[in-house]
């Protein structure tokens, strides 16, 4: 209950100090040119748009390893008292892959209904006899573009980042790091319908623990890290802390890479006057301390290793598990700095509260043997190997680069065509007809019963696919990569399936 309290009051709170963003002054640019940037915010044509009398969105952001989920609210102030339920729920159950957008688990309360989308949205909630509704989507970009374009559906300016931290307070979502944000329609009257629906005992003491300081929440640990090759050096310029703190610190980070003067196989800087310096020790030319995150500067030869190599070890030092080539490039950022050009990444982890347990040992992960995961057996294929399982990944494999992965959903996500339809927008092709998916289908022997194995052939990307329906629930055994790398997997994935045994043999 003081959770809900800690929720709604910040949600007060936030509200009573949104900025005024039609303020010409409060807008500020930073100079730095995004090239070959794959991070763009959702293209807002392929959203639905508000519902009628909406002045109010409630957003939830949750950053993964490779972008972040969004789950919007809006629609009129006026129902906030009947929505506070739903955004309750949604903060305490959603769960999800962080690479499969198909994939999200939500305790929807009683009278709301979740119908599914397509494509980069997963899902709209509504309930009959309101305005309101949520949806849930995935994209890529920065929570600052995705704000914003929020603001604008609204009627309102634009925001910079200072203006974002008014907005915005970090807050735990199902164990994962993630951001509570609040924006109103600048017409005088959301906030005081909001405050006015609010407990009046339930107010901004609310937030202070009995120490005295912001309310205390599971912070998620982070990485950002911009690199370029200069006269035979690789300049790494890393922060690392909490994920919150990575966030409030981004500007200076920015501002900091752009203050970077190179001559010959040297370089000068200019730190941002709130951090401190640590000095420099070892590889180390200099360490900062960044409001309690540090900053370092290391420079190595050029080719010290692969870029895939390198993000790994960075993603063991936050406790995350190794990742393909492929979502690396993903989550990626091309930037340049003062005529420089940078690879720019942020890496979030899981906060401590999000921590899976440690699984019993594994069997060793030797091609040609048995191999288990979360209780399935199976037999894993000459160069493929085993990698972590958590969350909804009851089984997770990768080779050459491209992840293969088990997971198990309830029977309403039962349906081959529907699966199929979803997957075909994954990878830009046209959806088939039910005769040409029957002839893409071959049904095969799994675990103790009948199974759907699928070939979806796209022009860059394909995806193999394994269907496998129980009683009161479905399996999918999916891999999805670059095209010439599935076809070349393709009698692998066939023979590893059907080597797969789940607890109590399948049916």
């Amino acid at each position: 209950m003081h959770n809900k309290i800690l929720r709604f009051s910040a949600i007060a709170l936030l509200i009573a100090s949104l900025p005024s963003c039609n303020d010409a002054q409060a807008v500020r640019t930073i100079d730095v040119k995004l090239e070959n940037n794959t991070s763009e915010p959702v293209k807002e044509e392929k959203m639905k748009g508000l519902p009628e009398g909406s002045n109010l969105i409630l957003g939830v952001i949750i950053p993964t390893s490779s972008s972040q989920w969004f789950v919007k609210l809006a629609g009129p102030s006026s129902e906030f008292n009947e929505v506070k339920d739903l955004l309750d729920r949604i903060i305490d159950t959603i769960d999800f892959d962080d690479y499969s957008v198909e994939v999200v688990k939500l305790d929807v309360p009683e009278g709301w209904v979740q119908k599914r989308e397509k494509g980069f949205l997963h899902s709209s909630i509504t309930k009959e006899g309101l305005k309101s509704r949520v949806t849930i989507s995935k994209a890529s970009g920065t929570v600052l573009d995705n704000v914003n374009r929020w603001n604008r559906q609204l009627g309102n300016g634009m925001m910079d980042e200072r203006q974002l931290m008014q907005v915005s307070q970090k807050q735990v979502i199902n164990g994962r790091f993630g951001i509570l944000v609040v924006l109103a329609k600048h017409d005088g009257s959301t906030g005081r319908e909001l405050q006015q629906s609010q407990d009046p005992h339930h107010g901004h003491d609310h937030f202070k623990n009995p120490h005295g300081d912001t309310a205390a929440l599971n912070d998620a640990k982070g990485i950002r890290i911009a690199f370029a090759d200069v006269n035979g050096q690789t300049w790494y310029i890393k922060l690392t802390g909490s994920a919150n703190t990575l966030i409030t610190e981004k500007a200076n980070f920015e501002a900091f890479v752009n203050s970077f003067k190179f001559e010959g196989r040297s370089a000068s800087w200019k730190a941002p006057a709130s951090w401190k310096s640590l000095g420099a020790g070892g590889m180390i030319k200099e360490s900062f301390d960044a409001g309690g995150a540090k900053a370092t500067i290391v420079t190595l030869p050029v080719g010290g290793g692969t870029l895939e190599s390198n993000v790994n070890r960075w993603r063991g030092q936050i406790g995350l598990s190794p990742t393909s080539l492929e979502q690396i490039n993903k989550q990626m950022q091309q930037l340049e700095f003062s005529g420089v050009k940078y690879k720019y990444l942020f890496i979030s982890g899981g906060s401590q509260a999000a921590k899976p347990k440690a699984e019993a040992p594994q069997a060793a992960s030797s091609p040609g043997g048995s191999t288990s995961q979360s209780g399935i057996s199976f037999t894993l294929p000459e160069g493929w190997t085993t990698v972590a399982a958590s969350g909804m990944r009851k089984v997770n494999l990768l080779v050459d680069g491209i992840p293969v992965t088990g997971i198990s959903l309830g029977a309403a996500a039962k349906g081959l065509k529907k699966n199929v339809d979803r997957w075909c927008g994954q990878i830009d092709m046209k959806i088939p007809s039910e005769d040409e998916l029957a002839a893409m289908t071959e049904k095969i022997d799994f675990s103790g019963g009948k199974a759907d194995l699928v070939v979806l052939k796209g022009k860059e990307k394909s995806i193999l696919a394994l269907v496998f329906d129980e009683k009161d629930s479905v399996w999918f055994f999916k891999a999805m990569g670059e095209t010439v790398k599935i076809l070349k997997q393709k009698d692998n994935f066939s023979a590893f399936v059907k080597s797969v045994k789940l607890p109590g043999g399948g049916q």
